[in-house]
Formats: C-alpha cells, sequence, structure tokens
C-alpha cells in the first residue's frame, strides 16, 4: 500500500483522471471513440500535467509531509 500513496502513483492517479474526465468530455460532444487527432491528444496531455500543478506545489513544499519530509 506503501507504492500507492508515493508521489509518483498520486501524479498517475490526478493524470489518469483528469485525461480520463476530458476524454468522457470529448465523447459527449460527440466525438467518435477512437477517432483520436492530433488536437484531441494534446489537449488530453495538457489537461494531465495541468492537473498535476497542484501536487506537485505540495511535493515541493518543505513544510508538507505527505511525500517525505526532506
Amino acid at each position: 500500500m506503501k507504492e500507492l500513496n508515493s508521489i509518483y502513483a498520486s501524479w498517475l492517479k490526478v493524470f489518469a483522471s483528469a485525461v480520463l474526465g476530458a476524454y468522457l468530455i470529448e465523447l459527449q460532444n460527440g466525438r467518435q471513440l477512437f477517432n483520436w487527432t492530433f488536437d484531441m491528444v494534446e489537449s488530453l496531455l495538457t489537461v494531465g500535467v495541468v492537473s498535476m500543478i497542484p501536487i506537485i506545489i505540495n511535493w515541493l513544499n518543505p513544510a508538507d509531509e505527505r511525500y517525505g519530509k526532506r
């Protein structure tokens, strides 16, 4: 269970959930299930990267002990 609470697992969980949410919104807006365009992939990656900003900020904060005090 310790691996599920590591910084990398947190990044992966937040990234995957944000990308999945954005993908479901794309499907709701009329996109086909496997109709992958460069614009769609770019927007999904952007959503994933931006969603990780709060976790990165917490990781860089020396007072936050969730990811191990440095």
